[in-house]
C-alpha cells in the first residue's frame, strides 16, 4: 500500500485559515474594542432575524470562534502588555455575545 506523502503544512487546521461564510467574516473584527462591541451587536441582530435554526447556529458558532481567536491572541507572547490586554477585551465581549445566543437558541431550537 503506498503512502501519501504529507505535504510541509499538517492537515489539522487550526484557529486561523479562510473563512467558511465570508459574511459573517466581514463583520467580525478584532481591530478594537469598540469594534468588536459594534460587530457583535450587529451578530446579535442577525442571530435575532435567523428565520431557520441551521442559520443560527452558523452564526452562533462563528460568534464563538471569535471569541476563541481572540483568546489566543491575548496569549501570543509578541504581543505587548497592552495589546494582550486589548485582546482580551474583544474575548470578553464577543464571548458574551455567544452566551446570549447560546440561551436563545437553547430555547427556540430544539437539541438532540
Amino acid at each position: 500500500m503506498a503512502r501519501k506523502k504529507r505535504s510541509k503544512r499538517s492537515n489539522k487546521g487550526g484557529l486561523f485559515k479562510p473563512p467558511r461564510h465570508k459574511d459573517l467574516a466581514r463583520i467580525v473584527t478584532f481591530e478594537s474594542v469598540s469594534d468588536a462591541r459594534k460587530a457583535a451587536k450587529k451578530l446579535k441582530q442577525m442571530f435575532k432575524n435567523a428565520k431557520s435554526c441551521e442559520r443560527k447556529l452558523v452564526i452562533y458558532r462563528a460568534t464563538q470562534y471569535a471569541a476563541n481567536r481572540a483568546r489566543a491572541g491575548a496569549k501570543n507572547p509578541k504581543f505587548s502588555p497592552q495589546t494582550k490586554k486589548k485582546w482580551r477585551e474583544v474575548a470578553e465581549v464577543y464571548e458574551a455575545a455567544a452566551e446570549w445566543m447560546e440561551k436563545r437558541y437553547g430555547t427556540t431550537c430544539k437539541t438532540r
